[in-house]
């Protein structure tokens, strides 16, 4: 107890709160299965999720994709959502990428996630050779089996 010179004491108290929880969030699966397709990618795609730990209602989720920002407040059910434009996802293009998230408690503790997804929006092509050799099927052919072949792009091996 510290005393000054003419003796006189006193002491103080003051309490500290420590919090040594950090706050959560979960990034929910994109597009139904993590892969922005063709049809996907002309519209705008929701990414989604939920907070946990010390996080709660009120809190800003920042949600970072292809350097892009987009900010959520965090729902009443810790839920929390934002709304990529069909053009930012166009610009990012084919390919892998990485969805960051974070939120930042009301103390100011911050948890942070990643989610990959991928963007897969070119169409598979199919390309059909010359039938009957001048894709036009006469009377004589018509009788016959007919064999129609061709070629695929864009499809992995296997697939039809």
């Amino acid at each position: 107890m510290p005393t000054d010179s003419a003796g006189n004491s006193g002491s103080t108290t003051h309490t500290v709160n420590v919090e040594s929880l950090l706050p959560g969030v979960i990034i929910n699966t994109v597009a139904g299965d993590d892969i922005i397709n063709a049809a996907e990618i002309v519209v705008a795609q929701t990414i989604s999720g939920q907070v946990t730990g010390t996080a709660a209602a009120g809190n800003t989720v920042t949600v970072t994709i292809g350097g892009n920002q987009y900010t959520a407040t965090v729902q009443s059910d810790l839920s929390w959502s934002v709304s990529v434009p069909a053009n930012v996802l166009q610009a990012l293009g084919n390919g892998e990428l990485t969805i960051s998230a974070s939120v930042t408690n009301g103390v100011g503790n911050t948890g942070t996630t990643t989610h990959d997804i991928v963007i897969d929006a070119n169409l598979p092509g199919l390309r059909v050779d010359t039938v009957a050799g001048d894709d036009v099927v006469n009377i004589i052919e018509h009788g016959q089996a007919l064999v129609v072949t061709g070629s695929s792009s864009g499809l992995a091996a296997g697939r039809r």
